[in-house]
């Protein structure tokens, strides 16, 4: 039985599982563009954060900041959890998290609120770029498995670029 997984692996996508293998794509696709609307999308709130939060201009680059710094932290252990804990289980941590920091971002009336919500969205930007191109990598058999991580980059980097858009 585990040969036959290694050749199943190995063999080129078939009939019968190509609606999975799209499935994979779109969640590579979908987790990339995430990330990059994340990590893009502080630069046109800034012109408006300004406005609403009164905060000085050291406080709005620590605010900038904090998803780096985040996503730095959550990078350096992220491997290590998914390996504990499960690719998937991670993925959703990561979603839970984002979901988090959303609704603390959007109820934020000061600095420190504000701070904890880009430190949250962060760690899911973190966690999303270490575990979903691993799991692409172990999921899609070798024919695609480039393509996979692919999508994911190029789709955060689509989400860089519609985040600066918007």
């Amino acid at each position: 039985q585990f040969t036959l997984s290694l050749n199943y692996m190995s063999t080129p996508a078939s009939a019968s599982n190509k609606g999975f293998l799209g499935y994979l794509l779109l969640i590579s696709g979908l987790g990339g563009l995430l990330t990059g609307v994340d990590f893009g999308i502080i630069a046109g709130a800034l012109l408006y954060l300004d406005k609403t939060v009164n905060l000085t201009e050291s406080q709005l680059s620590f605010i900038v900041a904090m998803y780096s710094i985040g996503g730095f932290t959550a990078s350096l252990v992220a491997g290590m959890l998914s390996d504990w804990v499960g690719r998937k289980k991670m993925m959703i941590a990561g979603g839970l998290i984002f979901v988090v920091s959303i609704a603390l971002i959007y109820t934020s009336q000061g600095f420190y609120s504000l701070m904890l919500g880009r430190v949250l969205m962060g760690l899911s930007g973190g966690v999303f770029c270490v575990v979903i191109p691993l799991y692409m990598a172990e999921c899609l058999p070798s024919s695609v498995r480039g393509r996979g991580t692919s999508v994911f980059q190029f789709m955060m980097t689509v989400g860089i670029v519609s985040a600066m858009l918007i």
